[in-house]
């Protein structure tokens, strides 16, 4: 009969951890805004400057879209804008963001401006991805990297000669 007791004892305390594990609710967050602390490798530059822009989509863990192609702005060292966080904090996504910022989205194709003399700031093109991401009320940081090289042509010209033009060979202006 003591046998009998503890084992009841024991099938009734696995019950009651059942029951209880079942009537929890998944953990909920309050949406706060989406704020980015951008890090960026492999470049000339050391930051972005302030009301450069971005593009974001968020994929939560059953992979439906929570934000496609959203604008956030960069200021005070960080991207931020009117997108919220989804209302699950239990739930991972991704974010993926790009620069520069385009309202068509993510570009299939990526090209370098022909004249550059002006500078080379319209033909940098960035993208940052970030897995496991839980809602949060601090700033991602995500590692932004260059998919284009920047090349620096320093002409010595001993000579004196009229240089009008530079022309490069075997070079790819442009990405898929």
């Amino acid at each position: 009969m003591k046998k009998l007791n503890i084992l009841l004892a024991v099938l009734g305390l696995s019950l009651v951890g059942c029951n209880d594990k079942g009537a929890e609710k998944p953990e909920t967050f309050e949406a706060t805004d989406v704020r980015i602390e951008p890090v960026i490798t492999r470049s000339t530059s050391t930051n972005f400057e302030q009301g450069d822009k971005i593009g974001v989509t968020i994929y939560k863990s059953d992979k439906s879209v929570h934000a496609q192609n959203a604008c956030l702005t960069y200021g005070d060292g960080l991207f931020s804008g009117d997108l919220k966080w989804y209302a699950d904090g239990g739930e991972a996504g991704t974010i993926q963001a790009y620069y520069p910022y385009s309202q068509a989205g993510l570009p299939s194709g990526f090209t370098v401006s022909a004249d550059q003399s002006a500078g080379a700031g319209a033909s940098d093109f960035m993208s940052a991805t970030k897995a496991e991401v839980y809602p949060q009320a601090g700033a991602v940081t995500a590692v932004f990297r260059h998919h284009l090289t920047q090349l620096v042509i320093d002409i010595d010209n001993k000579i004196g000669a009229n240089v009008s033009e530079v022309k490069l060979k075997s070079v790819l202006p442009s990405v898929t």
